[in-house]
């Protein structure tokens, strides 16, 4: 929550931090990594992903599927996504 609030305010590095930190310590206790920290930070360098200030997203349909596409517009690295597509 703080890491969002510091991307927000500017605190790019700061925001960096605190996701290094909670990683850090979810290594330690050898617990599974949550949902929000797993797809909502970069893997490369470690920048909370906020649509619009710091990732972009793109959402295409290739048949059965579709295919999220998040963009960390502070390094480049692209994460897919791929999701069933549900009812016709």
């Amino acid at each position: 929550m703080e890491a969002l609030q510091a991307v927000k305010s500017g605190n790019v590095e700061r925001a960096r931090r605190y996701v290094g930190l909670a990683l850090k310590i979810i290594n330690r206790s050898n617990t599974k990594m949550p949902k929000y920290l797993k797809r909502g930070t970069c893997k490369k360098c470690l920048t909370p992903l906020i649509p619009g200030l710091t990732a972009r997203y793109r959402v295409r349909g290739v048949r059965k599927y579709v295919i999220i596409s998040k963009t960390c517009l502070a390094c480049g690295w692209v994460s897919r996504l791929w999701c069933r597509k549900t009812g016709k």
